[in-house]
Formats: structure tokens, sequence, C-alpha cells
């Protein structure tokens, strides 16, 4: 059997292609084939590598999403969420199973490790938030070792500062990562961060 693990309908929607014995055969961006930058919707060109006899996984629980969109755990996130993706129509949605967002970013980071051994392996993984958590650190079987929920957000801090000073939430993220490692600048950038959107 092969397994096809997609997302779609949010940022970056992609799908990746999995033999039964963890292998990747193939994983690419929606993005890549649409020409797009942060292409949410996979072309059909994508859909087509997908065969009958694929397990289609999709990369969260988007019962969870659809409760938190409504729910009022969602004003501190709302500012920072494009309008495009608080009216996303999840019934359009086709697959077999589904895994949580966070196993999702821990499963990437587990089968591309540059190392053979497991046992010793512990993923972090770090978002804005998935269903309802931001961080979750797993073991090597994928299970779950200690999590956050959000408001408690590193992602949501990025989101909010790429706001704050004018960059596209979502999109121009890295931008405020990237300024936060230039070592002369650094205590400068946190401290306006401190002041403005830790307020």
């Amino acid at each position: 059997m092969r397994y096809c693990g997609y997302s779609e309908y949010f940022h970056d929607a992609g799908l990746a292609f999995v033999k039964e014995n963890g292998e990747i055969e193939y994983a690419t961006h929606a993005e890549r084939h649409s020409k797009r930058k942060f292409e949410n919707i996979i072309p059909d060109e994508m859909w087509n590598m997908v065969k009958p006899s694929d397990h289609v996984t999709f990369y969260e629980d988007h019962r969870i999403r659809r409760e938190r969109f409504m729910s009022l755990d969602m004003e501190l996130e709302s500012e920072s969420i494009p309008p495009m993706h608080k009216n996303v129509m999840l019934d359009a949605l086709v697959f077999d199973d589904f895994v949580t967002h966070h196993t999702s970013h821990a499963a990437m980071g587990y089968y591309t490790r540059p190392w053979d051994s497991q046992e010793d392996t512990v993923i972090l993984s770090v978002d804005g938030v998935g269903e309802r958590q931001s961080m979750v650190i797993f073991d090597h079987n994928m299970k779950e070792l200690e999590s956050w929920n959000s408001p408690v957000s590193l992602g949501l801090l990025y989101t909010r500062t790429t706001k704050a000073i004018g960059l596209r939430p979502l999109e121009d993220d890295y931008v405020v990562m990237e300024c936060l490692l230039m070592e002369n600048q650094s205590m400068q950038i946190t401290s306006w961060i401190s002041l403005k959107i830790c307020k």
C-alpha cells in the first residue's frame, strides 16, 4: 500500500507519497505547479498523481479546526489570519483518514531526519496553532510527551509581529525570524516586540 498525505485550503497546499516502509516516494507543494506563491488549492495535475489504491490522509482534524474558527478562542488569532482562510469549504475534503496537525509536522521531521537511529529521536513541533495545540513534543513512536495550547504560541507571536511591521501574516513571517538572527539587532527587535506586541 502507498500512503498519500495532503494539506489543502489553508496556506501552502501540498501532497506527499510514502511507501509502506516509510520511504518518501515523492513530495511537492502546490505552488510549484500553479506558479502562485502560497497556493492553498491542489491543482488537478497533482490530484492525478493519486491512485485509487492509495490510502489518502488529511494533515489535521478538520472538525476541530472548524470548531476553533467558530469559537471565541479565535479572537487572538483572527487578527492575524487573512479573511480567505476563515471561509474554508471543509466539506469538500475527501480522505480515508486524518492525523493531527502537529503529528503531520513531526512526521515530516522524523522521516527526513539525517540519521538512522530511531529510539534516540525526539521531535519538537512549533507552529502558530494546529487544531488547538501550538507546540508539541513527540517521541520516536509519535507518542505525545508534552504539549502547549493556544494562546501560548511562539508562531502567533511571529504572526502578530509580522502584521505589526506591515508585512503579510502567514506569508512573510520568515522576515521576523531572520531579523531575530541578526546578532547585533536581536535585543532591539526583542524589546520592540515586547513593547508593541506583548502589551
